[in-house]
Formats: structure tokens, C-alpha cells, sequence
């Protein structure tokens, strides 16, 4: 069964395709030197805008995150998740990001 997303029912994501969830604890590693992050993501089909966003919130493009079976994103610090929030980002709640996670697995599965 596809989900809401993938179907084309957006459910609020027509007007801010651009979207953090909320910043949360995780471990320091290698790669992340923090101790807590967020991520900047976009429903299908706007991962141009996506890209575009994070440029202009000053993220690297070779720090987009895209593996097969996850949602395409940007790992945000604090400081920069607090900045996609004055420029326009949506702060969504988990639910909405695993919606947007599902959505971007259909679209790759061709459903």
C-alpha cells in the first residue's frame, strides 16, 4: 500500500517542501563531532529546492545525505537548524518525516 505522500496528498507540505525535524541528542562520531542534530529534507520531486535551500544555508552539497534505503537529507547543528527556521523551513514531527521517508522509498520502487 503506497502511502499519503506517494500518492500525491501532501497533507501541508504544497507550501514548505523544505522541512527540519526537531533537533535531538546523538553520539559524536568520526564523521560528527556533535552531540546533537536535525535533519533539512523534502517530499520527491523537490530535491532540486532541497539542494538549493541547503546552499543558501551555507551546507556543502557533498554533505547530502542520500542512501538507498533512508530519506535523502542534510544533518543540521543547532545553529544552522535554528537558521533554516528563520529562513522559512517547517519544523515537522517525527510522524511527518517518517510520511516524507516513506514517500521518497516508493518513488525509488517505482509504486
Amino acid at each position: 500500500m503506497s502511502s499519503p505522500l506517494a500518492q500525491g496528498a501532501l497533507q501541508g507540505f504544497e507550501t514548505a517542501p523544505i522541512m527540519v525535524d526537531r533537533v535531538r541528542p546523538c553520539a559524536p562520531n568520526r564523521r560528527w563531532k556533535w552531540s546533537e542534530s536535525a535533519h533539512l529534507f523534502t517530499t520527491p520531486g523537490n530535491i532540486e529546492a532541497l539542494h538549493d535551500f541547503a546552499r543558501r544555508l551555507g551546507l556543502k552539497r557533498g554533505w547530502f545525505q542520500n542512501k538507498r534505503d533512508s530519506l535523502p537529507h542534510y544533518d543540521l547543528t543547532r545553529r544552522k537548524h535554528e537558521q533554516a527556521l528563520r529562513m522559512g523551513a517547517e519544523l515537522v514531527e517525527a510522524r511527518r518525516m517518517v510520511e516524507a521517508s516513506n514517500a521518497w522509498r516508493e518513488a525509488r520502487d517505482g509504486r
